[in-house]
This record gives structure tokens, C-alpha cells and sequence, in this order.
């Protein structure tokens, strides 16, 4: 299979590349056809993972690189116009979150996509932690959401615009709760020499339940916590991801006492590479084993859509409240 790897970033060094070789070397044989207009990335690349073909044109590659797939992994700003050509080629294509900036170009990508298979890296979603914890939600006859909480924060994060990645703690929440009904946002900008802004979300799901989310890019510990709170059950976790301070575990409360805790050694995770842990593996493997042998490969555009919707409200900060 030939797998077309389009922008070749630090990003997709650390975790993209790893997830691809690891499924390339225990599951299924994977070409590797580069695509990065940077000659010194693309010698930086090949010095860690090995010599592929290389273009440095999006247009050429789709000329001449006779893909099976391609795995995009660009700057948010032109994901929707390097994706589109794929799609538009019937190339079955993944691609780093966020699957366009605005509602409009995630319009552009589901329409240019049709019946192409494609996802989007949500990988959130993807987090053997999370996933557990929808697991023990799903599981619990009686457990009927109240509240579903995501504390998401950052160290010196200036980002002129952060919502790129707080798209992840949005999305994690939808997965865990659902589509949202409404939404408002409280704003804090700082006046420092910095600026940056400090968000706190609250509304309601489509199931009516509470959503809270903090967004705060510039604090003194990196985390993403969730929490999800029923009628005499609360579930906590803690999730691990790249810069974050937390080990990944998962806790259920009943009656003030801990219940039982899922912890990386109790999963079977302790030793496992980043990449596993994070949830880029899983991801992975999901959108590779769709494009071989059919199914489903992850999340659609369809399904982000409302994510990138609150992200680019948060983005324009023209208003308080949305209703979705």
C-alpha cells in the first residue's frame, strides 16, 4: 500500500511517523511517498525514519505518486485546501485536526470528500483513557450524565490563536457527551506584555446535561482533565498527552470512596511508546485498516463539523453565546 505522508513537521516526526512504522512493520506493509517543500525537514525525516521517494509539490505527488492514501499532516490554515485535492483526486485521505477554520470550509471538505473514505485526527478520541471511560459511562445501566467537565491548560502558550488546539478538549467533550445545545462563553484578556486570553465554556448537551470547559493557555501545569458526574457515580480522568504533567488513569467514586482506578500499569500501559498511550496508534491503525479492508476510519468531517463551529466562535470573539 502506498501512503502518501504530505508535510513532515516536527509533529508528525514525533508521533504521526512512529504510529505509521510501528502498524507498517506489525500489521501491514505500508510505501512511503513523502511530500514536504523543505529540503532540510525532509532530510531531517529521512535521517530518522529511512529513504522514500520524495516531492515537493502537493500537485505532483497527486500526479505522480500513485497513492493508496495520504496522511496530511500540514498547518491548520491550509488543511482545507491541500485536503480538497486529495479528495477531489479520490485519494482516501486523513488529516490533522482542525478539518477547516471555519463552518464553511469543513462545508467545502465534506462535500469534496463524498463517498471518499477520510478522518479527521481527533485523537482524543482515540485516548485509551478516554475510551475507557466512555467504556465505564456506557457500561453503568443507571448512569445518566449531569455534568461533563474538561479542564485543559497549557504552560506559555502565546498562540495568536490557541482555539487550533483547545479544538481537542472541545471535540473530547462531544465525544464524551454528545452534540452540545448551547454554549457561552466568559472571556479574560490579559493586559501583560503577552497577551492571551483565559476562556471559560458552560451549556448544555443535546441530552441536557451541564458542559463545562476551562481554557486557560498560560498557567503553571500543563493538563487535560475530564470529569463526568451522575446520580451517585462520579468518573474522573486524567489523560496523558505530549507536554502534559499527567500519568493517564481513570477513577470511578461512589459514596466519597474511590471504587477502582485504572491506572497505565493496571492497562497494560506503562511501557507502551507515547504513541500508543496518546492514541495516535490506535487512530492510525483504524483509518489504515478502513482503507485496506473496509469500515470505518475515524471521525468524519460530518461529525467535527459542530466542533469546529465552537472554535471558530470562540475564535472571532464577536459574541457571547451560541446556540448550535
Amino acid at each position: 500500500m502506498k501512503l502518501g505522508l504530505i508535510g513532515l513537521g516536527s509533529f508528525n516526526m514525533a508521533q504521526h511517523a512512529p504510529a505509521l512504522k510501528h502498524y507498517a512493520a506489525e500489521v501491514h506493509p505500508l510505501d512511503f511517498v513523502l511530500c514536504e517543500p523543505s529540503h532540510e525537514r525532509t532530510i531531517e525525516w529521512q535521517r530518522k525514519f529511512g529513504t522514500y521517494p520524495c516531492f515537493s509539490d502537493v500537485d505532483e505527488i497527486i500526479a505522480h505518486g500513485k497513492l493508496n492514501a495520504a496522511y496530511v499532516t500540514v498547518p491548520p490554515a491550509v488543511i482545507c485546501k491541500v485536503v480538497c485535492k486529495f479528495l477531489e483526486a479520490g485519494i482516501p485521505t486523513f488529516t490533522e485536526k482542525p478539518p477547516g477554520m471555519t463552518r464553511k470550509e469543513t462545508e467545502c471538505l465534506i462535500k469534496a470528500a463524498g463517498n471518499t473514505p477520510h478522518a479527521v485526527g481527533f485523537n482524543r478520541r482515540f485516548s485509551p483513557f478516554l475510551r475507557k471511560m466512555k467504556e465505564i459511562t456506557c457500561g453503568e445501566e443507571e448512569f445518566s450524565p449531569l455534568f461533563v467537565r474538561c479542564t485543559f491548560t497549557r504552560v506559555d502558550r502565546y498562540d495568536e490563536d490557541f482555539t487550533t488546539t483547545a479544538i481537542h478538549g472541545i471535540d473530547a467533550l462531544r465525544f464524551l457527551g454528545g452534540d452540545i445545545a448551547s454554549l457561552t462563553a466568559e472571556v479574560v484578556l490579559s493586559k501583560a506584555e503577552k497577551s492571551f486570553r483565559n476562556i471559560l465554556l458552560t451549556g448544555r448537551f443535546s441530552s441536557g446535561a451541564l458542559v463545562e470547559i476551562t481554557l486557560f493557555p498560560v498557567t503553571g501545569l500543563a493538563v487535560e482533565r475530564y470529569s463526568m458526574i451522575a446520580r451517585g457515580i462520579s468518573v474522573e480522568a486524567d489523560i496523558p498527552m505530549p507536554g502534559l504533567a499527567d500519568c493517564g488513569r481513570v477513577c470511578v467514586y461512589r459514596n466519597n470512596q474511590e471504587k477502582v482506578c485504572y491506572t497505565e500499569d493496571k492497562m497494560g500501559l506503562a511501557n507502551a511508546p507515547d504513541f500508543v498511550r496518546f492514541g495516535f496508534y490506535d487512530q492510525a491503525r483504524q483509518f489504515l485498516d478502513a482503507v485496506i479492508h473496509g469500515g470505518t476510519c475515524g471521525t468524519s468531517f460530518r461529525e467535527s463539523l459542530q466542533s469546529v463551529v465552537i472554535a471558530d466562535f470562540l475564535r472571532s470573539g464577536k459574541k457571547r453565546k451560541i446556540i448550535l
